[in-house]
């Protein structure tokens, strides 16, 4: 930064006060500006500093008497099906989309509602934040062979009946052709609707079939509603910072029912269960 020069206080009155007055015009104006700096017509304006730019998920805690989650914009990568297009479910039809998650519930409001959509957090006790994502099982048979209206693998086999040779008999006319058919039945999973939410207790709700939790963060508050340890960051541990990309494995059962056991398995929770940070849910 350049340094102006000091006030004349000597030497003539007519010429001291012309260059006092110019020195003091060159002080005010700035007409030789600093390194990024612009003259215009309002001034010397400072340089324009660059945006920084907001991850996706990323949280800001309103504190105070009633505290507030806001969480930024940001989007979820998922399969997609449209149910309209046609009553079957194929695999090769299931295409990557991008949603926007809910806040509070499956039917509430989008992040980038007009009206910013707030999660209320609790004081004097710690704030579990969950993304929730639910699935549409999808099931479609797999296979090559007709096998009751269905399809299933055709295994060959070779079997010893009293000593003698069983071997494939020859294909008859009508379905299904005789052997050994194994019918089995794909469900795989497409998106359905995703949101945020708040729990107050460590151990999440148990996992279906067609719902996934997945833990975003753990804001902790004291009695006023200010976040705990705010200079360590101990009360606020987030977890999310980007886009989310999901996708839930497909599961293979046998086409056939059973009474020993519903298929797919329901998802077992597990017994302990230790929250990143739980070290302060005390």
């Amino acid at each position: 930064m350049y340094q102006p020069p000091e006030k004349l206080k000597k030497g003539w009155a007519i010429h001291q006060k012309a260059y006092n007055d110019l020195l003091e015009y060159v002080i005010k104006t700035r007409p030789i500006p600093e390194n990024g700096h612009t003259e215009t017509s309002n001034g010397t304006m400072p340089p324009i500093l660059p945006q920084s730019p907001i991850n996706q998920f990323s949280p800001s805690i309103q504190e105070g008497f009633t505290p507030k989650l806001l969480i930024s914009v940001g989007y979820v990568f998922a399969p997609f099906r449209d149910t309209s297009l046609t009553a079957d479910a194929h695999l090769p039809q299931i295409q990557q989309h991008v949603f926007e998650p809910r806040v509070n519930s499956s039917t509430g409001d989008y992040l980038s509602a007009d009206t910013i959509p707030l999660i209320a957090l609790t004081k004097n006790a710690p704030n579990y934040i969950s993304l929730v994502i639910e699935w549409t099982a999808n099931k479609f048979p797999i296979g090559g062979h007709t096998y009751e209206s269905s399809y299933a693998f055709q295994a060959d086999y070779n079997l010893d009946a009293d000593d003698n040779d069983v071997v494939d008999a020859e294909m008859s006319d009508a379905p299904p052709p005789p052997g050994i058919h194994t019918q089995i039945d794909k469900v795989f999973y497409t998106y359905k609707n995703s949101y945020f939410i708040k729990d107050v207790n460590q151990q999440p709700v148990a996992e279906t079939e067609l719902i996934t939790r997945i833990p975003s963060g753990l804001i902790v508050l004291d009695k006023n509603g200010k976040i705990i340890d705010e200079t360590n960051r101990e009360g606020l541990i987030w977890f999310l910072q980007g886009p989310i990309f999901a996708n839930r494995p497909s599961n293979y059962i046998s086409g056939k029912s059973s009474p020993n056991r519903e298929e797919p398995i329901v998802p077992i929770q597990p017994d302990n269960y230790i929250y990143p940070g739980a070290e302060l849910d005390t």
